[in-house]
């Protein structure tokens, strides 16, 4: 909160445009939505909104935006168009493959390096239910309040976790999202289901543990003891 106020709003609303919240992703998808927060000049708009949806609360978000916008940090700062149909084959044997490109850049090169170690010592200093043997992941925890009609469900959350790997060369970007969890946060519930399935895409991918990975990276490869 206390930097979110430092910042203002006219230096705070326009990153949340630039990571693109509050507006359509255009995947190719029916029925998307663009979620929605208050901003400046909206009615009943105040500092307090500010202070509240600093800390994430008071801007209804979608999934896809989510992992987009983690995504786009992953990808040096960089928010690309997600997509779900790869190749589109015709009856007369003519294919055309989608082509991801890039949207916008949402912060620069620079600040992306300093979150992504940011979120990388999140899981190693404070939650390790995260962590994968070998490898360096980044990622955030969610907990968020449930809004209804009147009001939010004072009996109910929703649970997340959003990451990626490996850290210094990210292959993949997860989000684990939870509704109602019987008992626990993000960190409880979400973060071991993100480890399990960055866990399973290391495998699929035949990706490197960060020894072997970085090692050939920089020329010298380890040998192993008795070789």
């Amino acid at each position: 909160v206390h930097v979110a106020l430092d910042l203002g709003a006219e230096r705070y609303y326009p990153y949340l445009d630039a990571f693109g919240f509050g507006q359509l992703t255009n995947i190719d998808l029916p029925q998307e939505i663009p979620g929605y927060f208050h901003t400046p000049g909206s009615p009943g708009w105040s500092n307090l909104i500010l202070a509240n949806n600093a800390f994430g609360q008071g801007i209804a978000t979608t999934p896809l935006q989510t992992v987009a916008a983690i995504a786009a940090i992953a990808n040096d700062g960089v928010l690309m168009q997600p997509y779900v149909v790869k190749r589109i084959i015709y009856p007369d044997g003519r294919t055309m493959d989608t082509q991801s490109f890039k949207v916008r850049r949402a912060v620069s090169t620079e600040t992306a390096a300093k979150v992504n170690q940011v979120l990388v010592e999140v899981v190693k200093r404070g939650v390790p239910q995260a962590a994968v043997s070998g490898y360096t992941v980044a990622g955030k925890t969610g907990t968020s309040q449930i809004s209804t009609r009147s009001g939010y469900d004072p009996n109910g959350i929703i649970a997340s976790f959003a990451g990626y790997g490996p850290a210094d060369d990210p292959r993949f970007a997860i989000l684990v999202k939870i509704d109602r969890p019987q008992a626990g946060q993000g960190s409880d519930v979400a973060a071991p289901a993100f480890k399990v399935l960055a866990q399973q895409l290391f495998t699929y991918y035949r990706t490197a543990p960060d020894s072997i990975r970085l090692a050939s990276a920089s020329g010298s490869i380890p040998i192993p003891a008795g070789q």
